[in-house]
């Protein structure tokens, strides 16, 4: 009997039969898209923001423009991708025209290899071009789009936008700020970062959207997922599905990851006639993912420094919950402060997730990597 396909996927955006229930998040944030709203969604990276927004922007049957600032350079960079979306999703000629009424005109090719329109901007530009280039483009969209359809613009990790000069941030909202036939949706992945530019008074983008927080997927939820794609190789597909949510925390990146390899496990073991255990299985999986994952998380280990690493081998046995003398006293550390500006810097490079029961590791396995290594 062949073995049945696995149903997980994980490290691209997933949709359909790949995507994990979200369906309380669904149902708010089309309501906010349907509306004369704009949505500011906040979550750390793997934590599924982009794969969810693409299928409620599938699910809208509108016109999407998405943007990763993570990939813009610049100012003038994040003005030509827009205007190179754009003539993906509308008709050239009608395009072609309104673009000849810009204040620097563009020139267009056709990309022999993908048959697309390509923008660019020829010659030496000022901060005033680049701002009517990013006016235009922007105005652009707001014209060609229709108030019975409205188009969408995602710029996801929109903290990233800080990095295009000074003044960016502030030139961008003056202009959509007038936009009546654009829903933005703007994501990123730093909070603090991300919490300052929209809910600090003085900052641009202050209370432009109706903002959010992405948590985990309820564990529910996900254990509904998980057991159901188990039940048709395990007839305890529930208590595999508790232990892979039990090693990962319900982390949607790695809850996925722990699952595929499970399935991989049972795929095995059924042709080698061993037992499949769930606890076994799971366990087995996990410690797979560890040893993969060795020479990544050991560069990672090395490249930190001895404060990090005294954090992070405490964060390995469980979430830190408060910052105190008792934490000082499991760490070694001399100062709460010391702890503090540690823990900021591990969880503005990703490493490390706040949430409201404390600090924790992002990579259950890495933590895991961090055990391992410690009893050998």
């Amino acid at each position: 009997m062949r073995f049945p396909k696995n149903p997980f996927k994980f490290g691209t955006v997933v949709q359909g039969d790949f995507f994990t229930n979200r369906t309380a998040e669904i149902q708010e944030f089309s309501s906010i898209l349907n509306s004369e709203n704009h949505l500011i969604l906040i979550g750390p990276r793997r934590f599924g923001k982009t794969s969810l927004i693409r299928t409620i922007t599938a699910q809208s049957g509108r016109p999407v423009v998405y943007l990763d600032a993570l990939m813009l350079t610049s100012a003038e960079d994040f003005s030509v991708q827009f205007l190179n979306k754009l003539f993906r999703l509308y008709p050239f000629e009608r395009i072609k025209n309104m673009v000849k009424q810009f204040r620097l005109t563009p020139t267009l090719s056709m990309n022999p290899l993908s048959g697309e329109v390509e923008v660019s901007f020829s010659g030496s530009k000022s901060e005033a071009t680049e701002n009517y280039v990013l006016e235009d483009a922007l105005n652009l969209a707001e014209k060609l789009s229709r108030p019975d359809r409205k188009l969408i613009v995602v710029i996801d990790e929109f903290q990233e936008v800080m990095n295009f000069g000074s003044g960016f941030d502030r030139q961008l909202r003056s202009v959509i700020q007038h936009h009546q036939n654009i829903n933005y949706v703007l994501t990123g992945s730093q909070e603090s970062l991300m919490r300052s530019l929209f809910e600090q008074k003085k900052a641009p983008f202050y209370h432009f959207g109706m903002l959010r927080y992405l948590g985990k997927i309820p564990h529910d939820e996900f254990l509904e997922y998980l057991s159901s794609r188990f039940s048709t190789l395990q007839t305890e597909a529930q208590v595999l599905a508790e232990a892979i949510l039990q090693i990962t925390g319900a982390h949607p990146y790695y809850t996925q990851q722990l699952a595929w390899q499970c399935w991989e496990v049972l795929r095995l073991r059924r042709e080698e006639g061993l037992a499949t255990l769930p606890d076994e299985v799971a366990t087995e999986a996990a410690e797979k993912l560890t040893i993969v994952h060795d020479l990544d998380f050991d560069r990672l280990w090395n490249g930190m420094g001895t404060t990090d690493r005294k954090l992070l081998t405490r964060l390995s046995e469980g979430p830190i919950e408060a910052l105190n003398s008792m934490l000082l006293t499991q760490t070694g550390l001399s100062a709460v402060s010391t702890a503090h500006s540690a823990l900021k810097r591990l969880s503005e490079s990703g490493i490390v997730i706040k949430s409201n029961s404390g600090y924790f590791i992002d990579d259950p396995f890495f933590s895991r990597w961090i055990q391992r290594k410690r009893r050998a």
